[in-house]
């Protein structure tokens, strides 16, 4: 499987106004350098990934290096908010499984329906 759904969650406001990107974009065959932006983005979201499992609070981390860029209280601020937000899902869901950088499959509904899901809460009463 490769690195990334052609129908992608993160791309889906594309490919649902212009289905033809979807055949279009496949057909690039060079892939752009990655940004230090992307990167940072890449290591704040590892981050995330971290605090959660490990119960931490972003600011926690702050001097530690992640994916190769140490943690500053600009990233541990805005990871926080993306924490609290889970946190607070979390405590209004009650009875529910938390689940952190969940593979998913849907290519029994296209063949390129799949991914990872960040976050995802399942509460009891059976919502998602």
């Amino acid at each position: 499987m490769a690195a990334h759904s052609r129908l992608g969650a993160s791309s889906a406001s594309r490919w649902f106004a212009c289905p033809g990107s979807v055949k279009l974009s496949g057909r690039v065959t060079e892939t752009a350098p990655v940004s230090v932006y992307a990167a940072e983005g890449t290591a704040a979201h590892a981050l995330a990934e971290i605090c959660l499992r490990g119960k931490h609070e972003a600011d926690e981390m702050i001097g530690r290096t992640v994916e190769g860029f140490e943690v500053d209280e600009g990233m541990a601020e805005a990871v926080q908010v993306y924490l609290d937000t889970v946190r607070d899902l979390l405590f209004m869901a009650g009875d529910s499984d938390l689940s952190i950088e969940t593979r998913i499959n849907l290519t029994h509904l296209h063949p390129d329906l799949w991914g990872t899901l960040d976050t995802s809460l399942y509460t009891a009463d059976g919502a998602l």
